[in-house]
C-alpha cells in the first residue's frame, strides 16, 4: 500500500510517505534515493543490492521514459493549436 503526501515545492517533494520501496515504480525509487534520508539500516548486503538493482532498472528504463514523455509533449503541443 502506497500513502504519500504530496506538496508541490519547485517539483514534488514527499512530505509523509508510507512507500515501500519494493513495490515503487523506478522513477520513484530514484527520487527516493536521490532526496531522501536512510534512517535505519538493519540488513546492510541487502540494502546496498536493493540499491543496485534499483539504479540498474531505473537507468535500463531511462530511455523509455524519455520517450514517453517526449510523445506526451508532443501530444499536448498538437491539442493547443
Amino acid at each position: 500500500m502506497c500513502n504519500i503526501d504530496l506538496m508541490p515545492v519547485s517539483g514534488i517533494e514527499l512530505i509523509n510517505s508510507g512507500v515501500d520501496l519494493e513495490e515503487a515504480s523506478p522513477p520513484l525509487q530514484y527520487q527516493v534515493r536521490k532526496y531522501g534520508r536512510l534512517l535505519v539500516d538493519k540488513d546492510k548486503n541487502y540494502r546496498v543490492n536493493f540499491e543496485v538493482r534499483s539504479r540498474r532498472d531505473y537507468f535500463d528504463l531511462q530511455y523509455f521514459y524519455r520517450l514517453q514523455k517526449e510523445a506526451m509533449f508532443k501530444k499536448l503541443g498538437e491539442s493547443d493549436g
